[in-house]
This record gives C-alpha cells, sequence and structure tokens, in this order.
C-alpha cells in the first residue's frame, strides 16, 4: 500500500470524527498475484454515515475513479471504512456486500480487498486491518493479510 493512500485515509478518519463510520474506496493494481493499493477516495458529500453503517457518495467515488484512471490507470480495487465501536473484522453486512461485487458479473472482480480501521479516537492509535476476498466458480474465500510493504497495520510506513 503506498505512503499516499496510507496518509489519505489517516486523514479522512481523524477528520470524520470518531462516533459515525467513514470510509471510502481503495484504487490500484491487480496482476492476478499481488495488490498493489496506490490510492484512496473519502466518502463523498452525500454519504450516508451512522455509528454502526456506511455507504459512500457514489456519485462522488464515480469521479473520483474516473479522475485516477485517467492520471495513473488505477482502478477501484476494493474498500475502506472504520468500525469505531466495533472489532475489526468485516461485519456480516460488510462481507454480503463484498460477495455482491465480486459476484457481479459487470464488475469482473477476481478479487477485492477490504481496510477496517479501528479505533478512531485520539487517545488510541488507529490499526488498519486487511482483508481479502477471493473467489472461483465454486468457491468464495476471506482472510485477514498482512501488507507485505507499504504500512504495518498502524499506519506507520515500513
Amino acid at each position: 500500500m503506498s505512503e499516499h493512500a496510507t496518509q489519505f485515509i489517516l486523514r479522512a478518519v481523524a477528520d470524520g470524527g470518531s462516533q459515525l463510520e467513514t470510509g471510502g474506496a481503495l484504487f490500484g493494481f491487480d496482476d492476478g498475484h499481488h495488490l498493489l493499493i496506490t490510492a484512496a477516495s473519502g466518502p463523498g458529500p452525500d454519504a450516508q454515515r451512522e455509528a454502526n453503517y456506511f455507504l459512500r457518495d457514489l456519485t462522488h467515488t464515480q469521479q473520483f475513479a474516473a479522475e485516477i484512471f485517467s492520471v495513473a490507470g488505477a482502478q477501484w480495487i476494493g474498500e475502506w471504512h472504520t468500525h469505531p465501536h466495533g472489532p475489526p473484522v468485516p461485519s456480516q453486512r460488510d462481507i454480503d456486500t463484498y460477495i455482491a461485487h465480486l459476484l457481479d458479473s459487470d464488475l469482473n472482480f477476481d478479487t477485492f480487498a477490504s481496510i477496517i480501521v479501528t479505533p478512531v479516537t485520539p487517545e488510541e492509535d488507529v490499526s488498519l486491518h486487511f482483508w481479502l476476498l477471493t473467489h472461483d466458480a465454486k468457491n468464495i474465500a476471506i482472510y485477514p493479510i498482512e501488507p507485505e510493504s507499504g504500512v504495518n497495520q498502524h499506519g506507520h510506513a515500513v
């Protein structure tokens, strides 16, 4: 994960407050063997933010996706959001959303990246928890991953 994407997420978390979920989309490159996250978007002005729910502003995300693709060739590869009051694992609603993305033939995902950010209070270190979903003709799998380079789980460059 790039330092740019990491710092953007950390700033968005700090700006988003500690009571409501916030998030955005992840952009980068997937060569079938490695996933590289190079950019992240924020929630957008029309995002729905609640204590245990987040829905990004689709128009904002589509505009960001078009811009990042034209500038860098990066594509949508996943999503990030906070769990201010919950565990650092995807909720069932999160998993259902990710599976819907994986199975949507218009999106053509082989893998889908997720970052859950906890906690979001200034008193505690923010941690980024990386998850990857993959699928084949018969199965969908979700598992935690450790980034190979760029950032550790506490948002610090490595």
